[in-house]
């Protein structure tokens, strides 16, 4: 945050925390058996929080991120990239069916994965949203019933933290923990600690459930962390620039979030527009490794530098993308 940007900030939330205030000792000095002075009190305690925990970022230089989009935009690919290594799964499918949070530690710092898992209640909201969501909800009502005794020996745990040696261990638990149906359903958040080069200690960027998911859960978990957020990256297909409506809905919402903060839309609003893959893993007489994908650099398409899949250059495979269906058959002579 450059140094002008942060003067600002702090002063504007100084001034909304001197304003929160200054409305809890007047309500104070009207006493407890005024309406007025019981009604101003309930109605600061949500801001005076919000103001006290930016305040808190704010001189520690960390801040919360939430990278958002439609269900398969690429968010979780965005987050690797950031994060400089793969951490969290990507796939063709829904492959984050809850809130994932990266927090930095910093370097030499321990880490972790933290999961808090639904209660038996929270479970059964989830099973009748799923239910109440009909055809779209299918398969993951199959994968509910394949997997529920297992996933009912999770529901109701008490918080688990995990600890690594290695980046490549904690992927590996948390391609389970937030991707894999037989416990997956069962996670309410899975938080990721570990050190992300060029950020500032504290900082956590949040992978949010797909935006179009249909799930008022994962709309809760949606609201809260854009309650919760310093700013908000929407992560785009580029070849679907236009926003759909749940996506120009959620715009018009931090447009009025950052209007009643006192802060600019562009200050805490970002568009990521990203090259998608054409991944063909899905189809069960391809290997489910080799990918049809852009490269960022196409000098070196043609030699011998991938693993096997096929690379171009990211203006023609966006033409590809758009011109060919999904699940066209790729013959390699």
């Amino acid at each position: 945050m450059a140094s002008l940007e942060k003067s600002r900030l702090k002063e504007k939330v100084a001034q909304g925390s001197a304003i929160c205030a200054s409305v809890r000792a007047l309500a104070g000095a009207a006493g407890t058996n005024c309406e007025w002075s019981t009604n101003a009190i309930d109605a600061i305690s949500g801001p005076a929080f919000r103001f006290k925990k930016l305040q808190e970022r704010l001189l520690s230089d960390a801040a919360v991120v939430a990278v958002i989009g439609s269900e398969k935009s690429g968010k979780s690919t965005f987050i690797n990239a950031w994060l400089g290594r793969v951490i969290l799964p990507s796939h063709h499918l829904r492959c984050t069916l809850t809130t994932t949070e990266i927090e930095n530690v910093g370097e030499g710092g321990k880490i972790s994965l933290a999961v808090d898992w639904l209660t038996k209640d929270q479970f059964d909201s989830l099973a009748r949203q799923l239910n109440a969501a009909g055809e779209r909800a299918k398969k993951d009502l199959a994968e509910l019933d394949k997997h529920k005794s297992h996933l009912e020996t999770l529901i109701g745990k008490a918080k688990t933290i995990t600890e690594f040696s290695d980046c490549k261990s904690l992927r590996e638990e948390v391609r389970r923990i937030v991707a894999s149906p037989d416990t997956a359903y069962a996670v309410a958040r899975a938080r990721i600690r570990m050190h992300i080069p060029n950020l500032s200690i504290g900082t956590v960027i949040c992978d949010a459930p797909g935006i179009d998911s249909g799930l008022q859960l994962h709309q809760d978990a949606l609201s809260k962390l854009l309650e919760d957020c310093d700013a908000v990256i929407m992560v785009k297909d580029i070849t679907r620039p236009t926003p759909p409506d749940p996506e120009q809905a959620l715009i018009e919402r931090v447009q009025r979030g950052a209007a009643a903060q006192g802060l600019a839309f562009n200050d805490i609003y970002f568009n990521m527009l990203i090259a998608r893959d054409w991944d063909f893993g899905y189809l069960p007489e391809v290997v489910a490794d080799y990918r049809v994908h852009g490269t960022n650099e196409p000098e070196t398409i043609g030699h011998a530098v991938s693993s096997g899949c096929i690379r171009m250059r990211n203006i023609d495979v966006i033409d590809l993308y758009g011109r060919v269906p999904l699940g066209t058959r790729v013959v390699v002579k």
